[in-house]
Parts: C-alpha cells; sequence; structure tokens
C-alpha cells in the first residue's frame, strides 16, 4: 500500500494550491489573505506531522543516528519554509502586495523542491513501516479531522 505517500503527495499539492491561490489573486486581498490563513494552518500542521512522528519513525526504521541521514535536510527546509512563511504574513500585516508575491513565490518554490526531496525516499518507505490503520489515527491527530476520508477533496 502507499497510504503514506498518496496522502502526503496530496496534502502537498493541497498547500501548492493554496499557495498558488494567494499569489494569483491580485485583485482582493481580503480573499488572498483568507485563503493564506488556511494555508498557514495547514502547513505547520503539516510540518508537526513530518518533524514529530514522521521523520523520527523513518529515521528510527532505517537505523540512523540522530542529526544524520534525510531528516535531517527535510527539517532543515522546514526551518526554511517557516522563516519564507513569516515573510508573507509579515506582508500581509503591512499590506505590501509586492512582498506578498515576492516571497510568495519563493515559498511556493521551497515546498515544490521540497516535496520532491521528500518523495524519493522518505514516503515511500513509511508505507513500510506505518500501518494504514495507525496512519489515520496519525492524521486524525494531528489534523484533528478524518482528514484522510477527505482526502480527494484536498486535491
Amino acid at each position: 500500500m502507499n497510504h503514506v505517500s498518496m496522502f502526503m503527495d496530496a496534502d502537498h499539492q493541497y498547500l501548492v494550491r493554496l499557495l498558488d491561490e494567494v499569489i494569483a489573486e491580485k485583485i482582493d486581498s481580503q480573499r488572498a489573505k483568507n485563503i493564506f490563513a488556511i494555508f498557514s494552518i495547514h502547513l505547520e500542521k503539516h510540518i508537526l506531522l513530518e518533524d514529530q512522528i514522521l521523520f523520527p519513525r523513518f529515521d528510527e526504521y532505517i537505523g540512523l543516528k540522530k542529526g544524520m541521514g534525510p531528516s535531517v535536510i527535510a527539517k532543515r527546509d522546514h526551518e526554511n519554509i517557516l522563516k519564507l512563511l513569516d515573510q508573507v504574513k509579515q506582508a500581509f500585516e503591512n499590506y505590501n502586495l509586492q512582498k506578498i508575491h515576492y516571497a510568495g513565490h519563493h515559498l511556493y518554490r521551497a515546498l515544490t523542491k521540497h516535496h520532491e526531496r521528500e518523495g524519493q525516499i522518505q514516503y515511500p518507505l513509511s508505507n513500510k513501516f506505518i500501518p494504514e490503520d495507525e496512519w489515520k489515527s496519525i492524521l486524525f491527530t494531528i489534523y484533528g479531522v478524518k482528514i484522510y476520508s477527505i482526502l480527494p477533496t484536498l486535491q
């Protein structure tokens, strides 16, 4: 089964689609701000899922010592992504449309590159050591809803 890969791929697509809407919005700044708020909350939960649950389990499964391997790179990506997220938040607070689009584009590229790396190793291997029922439970704990069952609507 590819339950972890399928969800994480769909979740990244959902996040990229939301961010794309924010960047593309040039007329209704309140709409862009509302979409960005949804994006921010979801992104923070996504990162929490990876940093607190998925990556430690991945590292344990493949026998990596703490501070080594692809999870370190992914966590570094997360730090960069969160800094870019903060820049976009600040741009919204200052109503700086140029910076919203500029920082938003950088955030978009960082998310896309980050997903490519995770999708090559971490997600496929995670399918092997996290049973689907446990995965659904983890997602419920992080997202607070049965997000797995609404997965098709995220895409």
